[in-house]
């Protein structure tokens, strides 16, 4: 059955396609890039998903900016533009708890998202991490190859989708690599699939891992015989990085997704204590001024450290105000406080720390 196809629109204006596969507990499932358009055009993508859902999970899958049915005019590929799509979606669907996914490229998302939202995600699961563009250079052969073949990706499409199908599903079944090649052309070009990898290159979260408090379950996924893509190297770097976590190698995905979110305290799709509709509430926002001339004039590192401090002050003058993170919006942030005096007190206390 096709997808239901909806929309959300980001905080920097980007349209993100997404479509929710059956009912329960929900799962926000971040693929690396073409998570609904795979869907539709992969049978290997849609069994994980069909799984889970007849578990009775909830499945949630999007495309990436410049992916799928998605705004493909977008051009920004960094970490915190993959938030944004990300927070688009489950701010969309009124997600307050949920359990987050990440495959691959989509590792890096999960891992940012859970560690800055730790009130959000119930359960953490990584299918194939890694912390780093560098750790994948380092421990996987398969990427650097797919990095040599950058420059002739726009001159010979085919033959380049063709090799990233084969390292990430095995060389043995040669006409499953096909549709898994002409999925992949019909999902973006060459051009944005070449901008999304020199992106990638420059990813760490590494100093994230140790910031996450969900439970988490990683994947070494040893389902399609054959796969070079991502080095055990790099899998067991994550795993050792992050608290509790555990690491499982398996040939079935889903059931041992679905066991894990099963255990311990039941997935909440609500806040565990809601504010009664008769209370009275002040909503905060919060802004960086001329953030895009910032961004321009700074570049998108130093820009991103700026941002990433701008975070780092508003999360602990909310704590120190008694104010609940709501959620956040690229630059800015909406929270909720009890009181009006505690909301001015935390602007001022917010301006005064920037």
């Amino acid at each position: 059955m096709e997808p239901r196809i909806q929309y959300a629109k980001t905080s920097d204006g980007v349209n993100i396609a997404y479509a929710v596969f059956g009912e329960g507990p929900p799962l926000v499932y971040v693929a690396s890039a073409a998570g609904v358009h795979l869907y539709s055009r992969f049978s290997l993508a849609r069994l994980g998903t069909d799984q889970l859902t007849s578990a009775g999970f909830q499945v949630v899958r999007h495309d990436g900016r410049g992916t799928g049915s998605s705004d493909h005019a977008a051009r920004d590929f960094s970490l915190e533009a993959r938030l944004r799509d990300l927070e688009a979606v489950v701010d969309g669907l009124g997600l307050e708890r949920f359990a987050l996914a990440g495959h691959l490229d989509g590792g890096l998302t999960a891992i940012a998202y859970t560690a800055r939202h730790p009130e959000r995600v119930s359960h953490l699961v990584l299918r194939e991490p890694y912390a780093s563009g560098a750790d994948l250079d380092e421990f996987s052969p398969g990427r650097r190859a797919l990095k040599a073949l950058r420059p002739v990706a726009e001159e010979n499409w085919e033959l380049v989708t063709l090799n990233v199908a084969h390292l990430n599903f095995g060389f043995i079944d040669s006409e499953a690599a096909k549709e898994v090649a002409a999925a992949i052309r019909s999902a973006t070009s060459a051009a944005v699939w070449v901008q999304m990898g020199e992106a990638t290159d420059d990813i760490d979260v590494t100093e994230l891992l140790g910031a996450v408090q969900a439970p988490t379950l990683i994947i070494h996924d040893t389902v399609v015989p054959g796969r070079v893509l991502v080095g055990i190297e790099a899998i067991r770097k994550v795993a050792a990085a992050i608290p509790g976590a555990r690491l499982l190698t398996t040939d079935d995905f889903a059931a041992a997704a679905g066991e894990f979110l099963r255990e311990g305290e039941q997935l909440a799709t609500t806040p565990a204590a809601p504010v009664q509709p008769t209370a009275l509430r002040t909503i905060l926002f919060t802004d960086i001024v001329g953030h895009t001339e910032m961004m321009s004039r700074l570049g998108d590192e130093r820009g991103r450290d700026v941002l990433r401090e701008h975070e780092r002050i508003t999360r602990e003058v909310l704590k120190a105000h008694g104010g609940a993170e709501v959620k956040t919006m690229g630059d800015g942030f909406m929270a909720s406080f009890g009181s009006v005096t505690k909301a001015i007190e935390c602007a001022v206390g917010a301006a005064e720390g920037v």
